[in-house]
């Protein structure tokens, strides 16, 4: 695995233009190296497009317009310079964009290793030969679909590009079963296969029964979510 190691750059095109190449000479440092750039990368500008919209949304001028904001100003219970001074200081916008960005750093390290071990059972189950370091290289090196999509879905916010959303159930399996998570499931496959010495179907079983999981569980929850909320009327 760690013969004819690839520098970082050239590791990252491999796998989007010769997967099976990649896998064949990945090396555990750079592809932790490779997926904690993309990562970055990724959250950055997702994490500060998402604060930029929102500030948008919540400007002075929208919060102004509102009729509740309005009756307030008239009736002297807030002021105005008070909102325009809240929602305007650079404390507050790069505040909540680092808070986001660090709090979805962690959530992102955490979802990283917490997949890296189940796939390492399940491949070591299907009877792949793999180390939980060679787990998380192939999980870290296949997430180059995500780090596109990330970058997809920031840039359309940035640019105000009107994208069709989904709730409940459609919410769900647009986000668990779109192109991106396609290519990705076929990357642990041919990762999989490569570095753990089992056939590709078995590499691709492990990889969408993962999937499968995880979307049943949202699934769950959003029923769950919808039948809590339901007991509520």
């Amino acid at each position: 695995m760690e013969q004819n190691r690839l520098s970082v750059g050239k590791l990252f095109l491999n796998l989007i233009i010769r997967p099976g190449s990649a896998f064949q000479s990945l090396a555990v440092r750079t592809a932790v190296w490779l997926m904690i750039i993309m990562a970055v990368i990724a959250i950055v500008l997702s994490s500060t497009a998402g604060v930029i919209s929102l500030n948008k949304e919540f400007s002075p001028e929208a919060i102004m317009e509102q009729p509740e904001t309005k009756r307030m100003i008239e009736e002297g219970t807030i002021e105005k310079e008070m909102i325009d001074e809240t929602l305007s200081t650079p404390v507050f916008s790069f505040g909540i964009i680092a808070f986001a960005i660090i709090g979805a750093l962690f959530s992102f390290a955490a979802g990283w290793m917490v997949k890296s071990s189940i796939l390492l059972g399940a491949i070591s189950l299907a009877g792949g030969k793999i180390g939980w370091k060679e787990s998380v290289a192939v999980v870290g090196a296949s997430w180059v679909p995500f780090f596109f999509h990330h970058l997809f879905q920031g840039t359309a916010v940035l640019r105000g590009w009107q994208i069709a959303s989904f709730t409940g159930a459609g919410a769900v399996l647009t986000s668990h079963l779109n192109v991106f998570v396609l290519w990705n499931l076929a990357l642990l496959t041919i990762g999989f296969a490569a570095i753990a010495g089992i056939p590709r179907i078995k590499a691709f079983a492990c990889a969408a029964g993962y999937q499968a999981v995880v979307i049943l569980i949202n699934l769950g929850l959003v029923k769950l979510g919808g039948a809590i909320t339901g007991g509520m009327y």
